[in-house]
């Protein structure tokens, strides 16, 4: 897909091979915790404060999980997954949630 094809919101943004990664031959992070090791500052301070932001705001039962490599909220199925990488951290969240907040986000575009 070329340039010409993408949305305009999704120019210029970093492929995925920019995620902080961990050295060769390292598996994967099987645990929040250490993924977040992996994380060099200052991501990781940034990453653990969206993480009790989110904590904060789920019901108790939901659980943490690592899920296509990072780390994600669930309760019943995944809500949100957040990440670092090289120069950024970025929130994802799925469509139920954008949907459940769309009022508040009608001023950005998502």
């Amino acid at each position: 897909m070329n340039d010409r094809a993408l949305p305009n919101y999704y120019l210029g943004m970093k492929k995925a091979s920019s995620r902080v990664r961990s050295p060769k031959n390292t598996p994967a992070p099987k645990t929040v915790h250490e993924y977040l090791a992996r994380v060099p500052e200052p991501a990781r301070s940034t990453l653990n404060k969206v993480r009790a932001v989110i904590r904060a705001a789920l019901p108790a039962e939901a659980t943490e999980i690592i899920s296509y490599g990072i780390p994600a909220f669930r309760c019943n199925r995944v809500l949100i997954w957040y990440a670092a990488f090289a120069d950024h951290c970025s929130l994802f969240p799925t469509a139920s949630v954008i949907d459940k907040f769309k009022d508040e986000l009608s001023a950005y575009r998502v």
